[in-house]
């Protein structure tokens, strides 16, 4: 080792570097005295000088803020007891001198990084001192400040950020609540890509806000970088109000996550971000349609944007009307992935909410390899076309469960969206080559399958024979004959091999991966999981056939 020269010892130390998080911000971990790069000052004098000199070893900066005395309570005024205020006061000093101590440590890692672009790490979760009184409030300020203000000062390096944060806390208002200064220009010149994850049930959420929010006139991280190009922010979408005055800063957007937006900003941002590549957008105003009558919708419904680079696309809230609305005015014609939730529409028949079939969903259909519907607005017929018209799916996901509305649960789609109908469509011949000739199957290249379908009394059936005979189909060696893809995953979440009685029923989960094997079915390399069979209270086995004797070991609940 000590004949290695000093290029060779530092690319060394940087294979030894563990990014501090697999850019998630759900896990970050502080290196520590032990793990590189800080193990390298103290093995001897030529590797401290070595990791001291190598700037690239110190760009990756993680900042988890100490643990603060939230559930210290301050003696009451008066109290005679000094033992309990003595506590208190030394809980409190003790944590300021451990932020102290992380941002005097943050202070020398910036330094020898001299002046590299910077890879941030910031977790703050259940970690900031919660104040009761004015007093304690300008302590936990000032300490914080010493520590957020070494990142701070140097927001013109920052590339990247990872931050998992507690909404309405200190961090929150210095990345997302700072007040603009025009004079300074562009804050974060070279950050890139931006990772949230943020977490509302706080004591700092003091408006009790459902979803992260600020204000666009703010200054804020994500509208201050100019080159940014990826934005997540996990589960949680983000609202940003007067969302249009943001769209010059994100031309070079790729990637989008969860965020508040209606049909017409939709559109706003769409045509701000030509490079986007995949985005989610979620609608908090079902109601709200495009105007017609403003000249820039009127001019994209005459020539509709064509988004080339657009992969992915994930929209929340969305009916067909208003999906119909913004396909009208944008073309998608390399679509890859599509996602369709609807899960707070009560679906009810005066609404007529899936009474217009989805242009996107038609258009795209060639390109399309991925299909999500949660709880979306269609028709039996609907879904039959939009199969038909994707031919080249290879995953298909429908998820209609029963969902609780104010204490009374309903079905979603209870006469039956997906049933034995379309399974039969989707199933190959089990005949010879010559025989299979001309026959028109469903989604032959479909490799996954998942159909999460409500089990009450008005949900969709299926019986075994049709179930089996499609799971046949595709596997080997029919599927070589009829030219269809070996389906390799299916999840099934419904009645099958049996009607519901009005009697209390059983439930049962079974592995259909099992039913295959004892058929003498190929299924090597295929998931099959719980579809759940209803079976009177007084049998076991009075639909099911000779099924029930292949599958030993039920545990009925």
């Amino acid at each position: 080792m000590d004949r290695l020269s000093n290029e060779l010892l530092g690319e060394i130390f940087l294979w030894c570097i563990k990014v501090p998080l697999s850019q998630s911000p759900t896990s970050i971990l502080t290196p520590g005295p032990h793990e590189a790069p800080l193990v390298f000052l103290s093995v001897c004098k030529q590797w401290r000088k070595q990791a001291q000199g190598h700037p690239r070893l110190w760009t990756e900066v993680v900042i988890r803020v100490p643990l603060g005395p939230r559930t210290l309570i301050a003696p009451p005024p008066g109290s005679s007891s000094p033992t309990a205020y003595i506590a208190y006061q030394q809980a409190w000093a003790g944590w300021e001198h451990r932020v102290f101590q992380v941002a005097r440590g943050i202070n020398q890692w910036l330094k020898r990084s001299v002046g590299l672009p910077l890879n941030l790490y910031l977790d703050n979760r259940a970690r900031e001192a919660v104040p009761r009184t004015p007093v304690e409030a300008s302590r936990n300020f000032m300490a914080l400040l010493g520590l957020y203000r070494t990142i701070i000062g140097q927001e013109h390096r920052w590339r990247s950020i990872v931050a998992s944060l507690e909404y309405g806390s200190v961090l929150w208002e210095y990345l997302f609540c700072g007040a603009k200064d025009e004079t300074r220009g562009t804050r974060c010149p070279l950050l890139e890509d931006v990772n949230l994850r943020v977490e509302m049930n706080t004591v700092f959420n003091t408006n009790n806000s459902i979803w992260p929010e600020y204000n666009s006139d703010s200054y804020t991280i994500v509208t201050s970088a100019p080159n940014l190009r990826s934005l997540k922010t996990g589960s949680m979408p983000l609202t940003i109000h007067n969302i249009i005055s943001v769209f010059p800063p994100w031309r070079n957007l790729t990637s989008l996550g969860l965020l508040e937006a209606s049909p017409r900003e939709v559109l706003y941002i769409l045509r701000g971000c030509p490079l986007l590549y995949d985005c989610n957008f979620v609608n908090t105003t079902p109601d709200q349609d495009i105007d017609d009558t403003i000249d820039i919708f009127k001019a994209m419904r005459r020539q509709p944007m064509v988004m080339y680079h657009l992969k992915h696309a994930f929209f929340q809230g969305f009916n067909p009307a208003l999906m119909n609305q913004i396909s009208a005015r944008m073309k998608a014609p390399n679509l890859y992935h599509l996602g369709l939730a609807n899960v707070t529409c009560a679906h009810l028949p005066w609404r007529q909410c899936n009474s217009q079939i989805c242009d996107m969903i038609v258009e795209c259909g060639e390109s399309l390899r991925s299909l999500n519907l949660d709880h979306y607005c269609v028709s039996k017929e609907h879904l039959r076309t939009y199969l038909t018209k994707a031919r080249n799916l290879e995953k298909l996901i429908m998820d209609y469960q029963e969902r609780g509305n104010g204490g009374n649960y309903y079905c979603w789609y209870a006469d039956g969206m997906f049933d034995a109908e379309l399974l039969r469509a989707m199933t190959g011949p089990l005949v010879d080559t010559m025989q299979a000739e001309g026959y028109q199957v469903l989604l032959p290249n479909l490799v996954e399958l998942a159909c999460y379908a409500p089990v009450s009394d008005q949900g969709p059936v299926f019986d075994k024979d049709t179930m089996l005979r499609f799971l046949a189909s595709r596997q080997p060696p029919y599927v070589s004959v009829n030219a269809l893809a070996v389906l390799r995953i299916m999840i099934f979440q419904c009645k099958v091999f049996g009607k519901h009685t009005d009697s209390e029923s059983r439930r049962e989960a079974v592995n259909l991966g099992d039913v295959l094997r004892k058929r003498g079915i190929g299924s090597e390399r295929f998931y099959a999981r719980a579809a759940v069979l209803v079976v009177p209270q007084e049998t076991n086995d009075s639909n099911g056939g000779d099924l029930w004797s292949m599958l030993p070991g039920f545990v009925y609940t």
